[in-house]
């Protein structure tokens, strides 16, 4: 796995602008830095890679997802999440696209 680690979306889509290939996945924060929101950025990298990769979404937040419920290849988990539940999304998640 190569991980791409960046405290928030314009820092992602700048990084991600450097990479060989486009994400096969996703962990997004709901809160990130300066303001930004988790959703948004998941809407701009699957944009700016046109493609519709799976995401998690990690919030402190379970009652609030505007945005989220047009969002397809998107788990919501609760933090702070269970690495074994987290590992177990993404596996998931990235078979669910690959037979997809």
């Amino acid at each position: 796995c190569q991980v791409i680690a960046a405290a928030s979306g314009r820092e992602a889509l700048e990084l991600l602008s450097w990479a060989d290939a486009p994400p096969a996945a996703m962990i997004v924060d709901r809160r990130l830095a300066e303001g930004e929101d988790g959703i948004d950025t998941i809407k701009a990298i699957r944009a700016d890679v046109l493609d519709d990769v799976p995401a998690v979404l990690l919030t402190g937040d379970i009652y609030r997802f505007e945005g989220a419920q047009a969002l397809t290849q998107l788990t919501i988990l609760p933090k702070p999440a269970d690495p074994g539940q987290l590992h177990a999304t993404l596996v998931d998640a990235l078979a669910a696209a690959r037979d997809g």
